[in-house]
């Protein structure tokens, strides 16, 4: 996942936004994305 962030990164000038279930979100946070939405069963995040 790092991998792909990184080469996002590299080759393109937007920021990654994603929508996760909930549970998720620890995992995503932690890869350094912020939670831009109020978790209900599904949250977007963007980096």
């Amino acid at each position: 996942m790092q991998e792909a962030v990184q080469f996002s990164d590299a080759h393109f000038a937007a920021s990654i936004k994603i929508s996760a279930q909930a549970y998720l979100e620890k995992f995503y946070t932690e890869l350094g994305f912020e939670t831009v939405s109020a978790p209900i069963w599904k949250t977007t995040f963007r980096m």
